[in-house]
């Protein structure tokens, strides 16, 4: 029995020790394309280059100068032949949408060809657009889920035009002021 168990731990030792000589070799067996593991072979020498022609001296070339441009002059405001307030009558017909009639004085401002319409003054609802080259004004604004559009045209200083809100048509009679 006592045989056994010294060959039992011999041959552990042997296991344990060749396990770790497979351990220890597996990084150079990684390494190496030689299942042999046969010493490596001497690097290659290296390669001769051509030595490099020397670069002729160049002469020094001046720094070039760069001053500050000058200040750009601030644009002036485009003024277009439409710019000005306009300023006239808006009549409300009465109709079968329950609009009540009404008249009253409105006024249309244009600056660098774009409008402003105040359209409800106690409520602060106003009517953006532009107005093209050729006269024609064009303005909508969303408020409070009712959208107010503005059409028209401008023809010889006056301003003839309408605006609606969906259910009134307010029509616009404007004189350009001086």
């Amino acid at each position: 029995m006592i045989a056994w168990r010294g060959l039992r731990r011999a041959a552990f030792l042997f296991v344990i020790t060749i396990g770790v000589f497979r351990f220890a070799a597996i990084p150079t067996l990684a390494q190496s394309t030689d299942p042999f593991l046969s010493a490596p072979a001497p690097a290659p020498a290296p390669v001769p280059r051509p030595a490099r022609r020397p670069l002729a001296p160049r002469e020094a070339e001046p720094e070039p100068v760069i001053a500050a441009p000058p200040a750009a002059p601030k644009p002036a405001p485009v003024l277009t032949n439409y710019d000005g307030v306009y300023t006239g009558e808006a009549l409300r017909r009465t109709d079968s949408n329950g609009c009540p009639g009404a008249s009253f004085t409105k006024s249309l401002t244009i600056r660098n060809s774009l409008i402003s319409y105040v359209f409800n003054q106690s409520f602060a609802r106003v009517v953006t657009g532009t107005v093209g080259n050729d006269g024609t004004v064009s303005a909508a604004s969303m408020t409070e889920g009712i959208m107010i559009k503005l059409t028209g045209s401008i023809r010889g200083g006056d301003y003839v035009g309408v605006v609606t809100d969906g259910n009134c048509r307010i029509d616009l009679r404007f004189h350009k002021q001086p």
